[in-house]
């Protein structure tokens, strides 16, 4: 009997000490602004939340003119409350959204704007 219990703890425990070790990424609460600039452009600002890796960061979104390029964020290293970023090529015809991965298969929507 106890033979039985060390082969079943010796085959149980790795697969339940990886389902206890596995987090589940929560999105960082964060305040994104968008402004539309006079002559063209569109102005990102980061409003209110933690510092954070624009690794983790993505921009889509749609383009009736395609002149915004999206894809990984525009700026390399982090982003802090009070930064931004000024998009040239938009005209203000577009939707943005700023999308968050914790390098799971899991992402989230921080924010979301149409103009």
């Amino acid at each position: 009997m106890v033979a039985i219990v060390v082969i079943l703890s010796a085959l149980i425990g790795p697969f339940a000490y990886d389902l206890a070790t596995q987090t589940t990424a929560s999105p960082p609460n964060s305040v994104f602004e968008f402004q539309e600039r006079e002559g063209g452009g569109v102005i990102i600002a980061y409003e209110q939340g933690p510092t954070l890796d624009t690794d983790k960061l993505r921009l889509e979104g749609e383009d009736p003119d395609d002149a915004v390029s999206f894809g990984p964020w525009p700026t390399d290293g982090t982003i802090s409350s009070g930064e931004r970023i000024n998009l040239t090529a938009a005209d203000g015809d577009e939707t943005y959204r700023i999308i968050w991965s914790a390098g799971t298969d899991r992402a989230f929507i921080l924010s979301e704007h149409e103009f």
